[in-house]
């Protein structure tokens, strides 16, 4: 009985001279990106990471995680690594055990999760002891890949758009994407849908969803205000109510600075991979009723922010480096609360007939006369007439 309170005793002596374990851990996290149709060896091309190995994943959050909790976490940076600070009271070592988790979490901004509300994520079992650790680099493996590149879809649209932007930056936060859907599309002012087809094979109708987020945020409004009209896409035919044409051509406009950056050679939007320059632009705009006029607010819109040597508008002339964060100022002062702008028509909600468009020029004082000109001149009639 002495010998063992003697064993005991000496345990509870060995337990209390321990310390618990901290330090910190490094390392970095990688994927192979599978997506189709970006804009890859086109010059202007902003993004170049598809169909290529070992891409980092960024601004993703990385924890510890215990039986009780998480020791520590961080966020990767703009390379893909982590290097956060750990401690528990609970392991006194040599070594402890933890799970290494990747969160398909942009925190503050967005989420990948699935229709659930469950976060996706990626784990690996690690075994570190106290101090500075590096763990090396670990990458995401089958059958998960898609959800990982529509992760960096939306870390590149935030990166590229809404993070250029103190309106959108402010106000575009914690967006929710859901895969797998049925349906790809976008939902009041927080959450777009995303259909299995869409994740790797059409990154750039990805880009399209979170442009109507960007859209009713840069707006100041939860939702579009379709007024009864039918809100289905109507490309080669005239649009019965322009609003539509408006509020798709603009989000398809913002898929376009996701992918091209200002003065792309021969940037391409998503549909019938039609090109956006002069030439290209005469068969999507040009004097037939069979025409596709979102693509139409979209070329327009695209050719205020862009100035190509030789291109045919005078619009940004005044200011060639038109920036993200201008635009969609431009978007938040012309639907102010304070203005009457959003409902200068009866019985209409200011866009009808390009009304953004028409009223540009007030907005943005360094426009042209020349500019002022063919803004005020403009009108998406049944013709689809080009607008330059």
């Amino acid at each position: 009985m002495r010998g063992a309170l003697f064993i005991s005793c000496m345990v509870l002596a060995a337990a209390g001279d321990a310390q618990a374990l901290s330090g910190s851990v490094s390392g970095c996290m990688l994927y192979d990106d599978q997506r189709d149709m970006c804009c890859v060896g086109h010059s202007g091309c902003a993004h170049t990471w598809c169909d290529t190995d070992n891409r980092p994943f960024r601004e993703a959050r990385v924890a510890l995680v215990a039986w009780w909790g998480e020791p520590g976490s961080g966020t990767t940076d703009a390379n893909g690594c982590f290097n956060f600070s750990w401690d528990d009271a609970s392991c006194f070592g040599p070594t402890c055990s933890y799970t290494l988790r990747l969160f398909l979490q942009n925190p503050n901004d967005f989420t990948v999760k699935n229709a659930s509300g469950a976060i996706y994520t990626s784990s690996t079992s690690v075994t570190i002891a106290s101090g500075a650790r590096a763990l090396g680099s670990f990458k995401p493996t089958q059958p998960t890949l898609e959800r990982w590149g529509l992760y960096a879809t939306t870390q590149q649209f935030f990166d590229r758009i809404v993070d250029q932007s103190t309106i959108l930056s402010a106000t575009m936060t914690d967006i929710e994407v859901v895969y797998p859907d049925t349906m790809t599309a976008a939902w009041g002012d927080y959450k777009i849908t995303v259909e299995s087809s869409f994740a790797d094979q059409r990154p750039k109708g990805v880009a399209h969803e979170l442009g109507h987020i960007a859209n009713r945020h840069g707006f100041g409004e939860a939702s579009f205000d379709y007024q009864g009209c039918d809100s289905a896409h109507e490309r080669w035919t005239p649009h019965t109510c322009e609003r539509v044409a408006f509020e798709e051509g603009l989000a398809t406009f913002w898929a376009m600075p996701w992918g091209w950056s200002n003065n792309a050679t021969d940037p391409i939007f998503e549909y019938s991979e039609d090109h956006v320059e002069s030439n290209a632009l005469d068969n999507i705009c040009g004097g037939s009723a069979n025409c596709d006029v979102e693509m139409c607010v979209a070329a327009f819109l695209w050719d205020i922010f862009d100035d190509p040597a030789n291109d045919d508008d005078p619009i940004d002339d005044a200011d060639p480096t038109i920036a993200v964060r201008q635009m969609v100022e431009v978007l938040e002062e012309y639907c102010n609360s304070s203005s009457n702008r959003c409902r200068d028509e009866p019985g209409a909600d200011g866009r009808n007939h390009w009304d953004f468009l028409e009223n540009f020029d007030d907005l943005y004082p360094s426009l042209t006369s020349s500019a002022r000109t063919i803004l005020n001149n403009l009108s998406m009639d049944a013709a689809c007439e080009e607008p330059f």
